[in-house]
């Protein structure tokens, strides 16, 4: 069912997180990413969740950039 395809997706998800090697620094701004939802129900103030997820981005790209310049795009 829709429970075993979920968990499916998320194995497959952790796996190639765990496959990169994120460090703790990149792994709590995806979580930021994630909890800043400005989608989400009963918020009263969407424009200011999306405004603290756009900074997580900025924040996780500078940080990425930095770490990864051979990678940079």
């Amino acid at each position: 069912g829709v429970g075993a395809i979920f968990d499916r997706v998320l194995t497959e998800l952790v796996n190639k997180m765990r496959d990169m090697q994120m460090d703790k620094t990149e792994l709590g701004c995806l979580r930021a990413i994630v909890l800043f939802n400005p989608d989400a129900k009963g918020l009263s103030n969407t424009s200011e969740v999306e405004l603290l997820r756009e900074k997580v981005y900025a924040s996780l790209e500078a940080y990425c950039k930095q770490k990864y310049p051979e990678q940079q795009g």
